[in-house]
C-alpha cells in the first residue's frame, strides 16, 4: 500500500458507519465519522481528509448540496479532494447530479467491499500522482526560476535565432 489516507465519511446512517468501519479496519487509513452533513463540513475543514465518503440521501442536506462547499474548502488550501458519492440511486438524472456537484465518483449502496476497496486504492494513487505534480518544478527555462539573461539579451537571442531558422 502507498501512503495511509485521512478518510471523512460523511453519513447520517450509524449502521453505515459501524459497516464501513469494519470494511475498512486493516486498510491502515485514518477514518474520521461524521452523522451529518453539518457536522460532517466542519470536521473536514478541522481534518482536511485526502478524500471523503458522501451519502447522497440526508435529511438535512444532500450530499449534492455538500459537495460544493467540501470543494470550495479545498481550493481555498489549494488541495484536490476526491470526493465519491455513496448512493442507493439507480436514476441517471440524479447520478449526473452527484458528479455536476463536485462529485468525483460514485459507489451503490449496498456496496461491494472488493470494488470499495479497489477504488480507494485508485484514489489514493490518483491523490499521490496529483501532489507530485503540483511539487514538480515546471518543465523548461522556468525550472530555473529565473533567467540571468537580461530582456535585450533574451530579444538578441531569439532574433538571432530566427534569422538562423530562416538561413536554413
Amino acid at each position: 500500500m502507498g501512503f495511509s489516507m485521512k478518510i471523512l465519511l460523511i453519513d447520517d446512517d450509524q449502521i453505515f458507519h459501524i459497516l464501513l468501519k469494519e470494511v475498512l479496519k486493516e486498510s491502515g487509513h485514518e477514518i474520521f465519522l461524521s452523522s451529518g452533513p453539518h457536522e460532517g463540513i466542519v470536521m473536514y475543514e478541522d481534518v482536511m481528509p485526502d478524500l471523503v465518503l458522501l451519502d447522497v440521501h440526508m435529511p438535512e442536506m444532500s450530499g449534492c448540496e455538500v459537495a460544493p462547499i467540501l470543494k470550495d474548502i479545498a481550493k481555498e488550501r489549494d488541495k484536490f479532494i476526491p470526493i465519491i458519492f455513496f448512493t442507493s440511486s439507480n436514476d441517471d438524472h440524479e447520478l449526473v447530479n452527484c458528479l455536476d456537484s463536485g462529485g468525483d465518483d460514485l459507489i451503490n449502496k449496498p456496496f461491494n467491499e472488493n470494488l470499495l476497496e479497489v477504488k480507494l486504492r485508485v484514489w489514493e494513487r490518483n491523490i499521490k500522482l496529483i501532489n507530485e505534480e503540483k511539487m514538480a518544478p515546471p518543465p523548461g527555462l522556468s525550472s530555473c526560476n529565473h533567467s540571468n539573461l537580461s530582456e535585450d539579451e533574451l530579444h538578441d537571442l531569439l532574433v538571432s535565432h530566427e534569422k538562423y531558422s530562416n538561413s536554413n
